[in-house]
């Protein structure tokens, strides 16, 4: 039986096209290349990620590894490093869903200087070049984000806990959280790495990261812009969603003893403003979660405020993802020049993913309506806020939640 069509291009891109546009790529590191121009070398990636989907990924790293770590050392060739990073990112990525989870091994010793990782493959060990704070400029904020979302995917949650790879980052998103065009790529990466490291010792670090923009304005700090505020309670709510209402409250206490009341506020006055389908889900979740806290019910007022979001959340639905799901009107970014090849299945580096599959909108309107309505039994002085507070027509779709027998039944508290 002969080969497939598929195997035939991978033997064809392995023997032939690999080592020519490895040639090529070296011969453009070293400055040998003719012509070098903006657009030959925009080609030369292009093919370089097409080569990805078709050639062995294992051979190719290795080829590549060496002029990827060539461009990202070199300072007269980091305008090639926004290719470098897409082209990685597609490699890795493809890497981990074609072959079995490599198995780490131990981690050198780290110094406060150079970060120092045995990783199991050649492109990961690329990861500390990434991790350098002097890296992240701006014209290659997205290209570095779709990078090290690859590798927190690929990395196992004992390496990235084990390294001084979290520092690292907390120290990359304090400056790109910075500057609000590049807010929502700032958040993203600590998303990622929430999701892909979710230990619990991990909350007051996480949440001391975020704490400026969840702090009152005054007079000695900016106030944080609408989009950086959005971030925020998109990553807060991830955070109560993972590990529950006491650890985050907690550690925001830690931070000041205002900061619990401050950081629902932040919620009730922006969780509208979340289109993504996977921030609109968690934050739903997060403020039922708050709603049957008996700490956040002290709150009255703003617990019937934090009721009426819940119920504005639901009435959208938390199962699609909403026109604007992109931002594109504020967070635009046309530093970069992306590579049309290695897109992959989606062309945002911002993806959130899927933070909790299984939960319907169905579940938890339901959820809320029956504990809301069980909060009320058991602290009848909110009952006059409410009906204040709650239009209507929202009191009225509480109660066909509570009847209804919709959904999966899947326990979201």
């Amino acid at each position: 039986m002969g080969a497939s069509p598929r195997r035939e291009l991978a033997c064809l891109a392995e023997r032939l096209l690999m080592p020519r546009l490895a040639e090529v790529l070296n011969a453009v590191v070293a400055e040998r290349a003719q012509p070098c121009t903006a657009i030959f070398v925009h080609c030369l990636f292009e093919c370089l990620a097409v080569l990805v989907q078709t050639a062995n990924p294992a051979m190719l790293e290795a080829t590549l590894t060496p002029a990827f770590h060539a461009i990202l050392t070199t300072p007269r060739l980091q305008g090639y490093s926004s290719y470098v990073a897409q082209v990685l990112a597609f490699l890795i990525d493809t890497t981990r869903t074609t072959t079995p989870p490599p198995q780490p091994t131990p981690a050198c010793a780290s110094t406060t200087t150079t970060l120092q990782l045995r990783l199991p493959c050649p492109c990961l060990q690329l990861l500390p070049l990434f991790l350098q704070l002097h890296a992240w400029q701006r014209e290659v904020t997205m290209p570095f984000l779709r990078v090290m979302k690859a590798y927190l995917r690929s990395i196992p949650p004992d390496m990235i806990a084990s390294n001084d790879v979290i520092p690292r980052i907390s120290a990359i998103f304090a400056k790109v959280a910075a500057v609000a065009s590049t807010a929502r790529a700032a958040f993203a990466l600590l998303w990622c790495l929430t999701i892909a490291c979710p230990r619990p010792s991990l909350v007051p670090y996480l949440v001391s990261c975020v704490s400026d923009v969840v702090a009152p304005p005054g007079a000695d700090s900016a106030t944080p812009s609408a989009s950086q505020q959005r971030e925020a309670v998109a990553f807060m709510s991830l955070l109560v969603a993972q590990h529950g209402v006491v650890p985050v409250m907690t550690a925001l206490e830690q931070v000041s003893p205002s900061f619990p009341h401050c950081a629902i506020t932040l919620l009730v006055d922006h969780a509208s403003r979340l289109t993504s389908r996977a921030q609109r889900k968690v934050c739903a979740v997060c403020v039922l979660r708050l709603l049957l806290d008996p700490a956040v019910c002290s709150f009255q007022q703003l617990w019937a405020q934090l009721l009426c979001t819940g119920v504005r959340l639901l009435v959208a639905g938390v199962d699609d993802s909403l026109p604007g799901d992109n931002y594109a009107d504020e967070d635009a970014d046309e530093s970069y020049t992306p590579l049309l090849f290695a897109m992959g299945d989606s062309d945002d580096a911002v993806d959130y993913g899927e933070p909790l599959p299984g939960v319907a909108t169905a579940d938890l309107r339901r959820h809320l309506a029956e504990g809301a309505a069980d909060v009320l039994r058991r602290c009848p002085q909110l009952q006059p806020l409410c009906e204040a507070t709650l239009p209507p027509e929202d009191a009225r779709l509480i109660i066909a939640w509570a009847a209804s027998r919709e959904g999966t039944g899947a326990c979201v508290v």
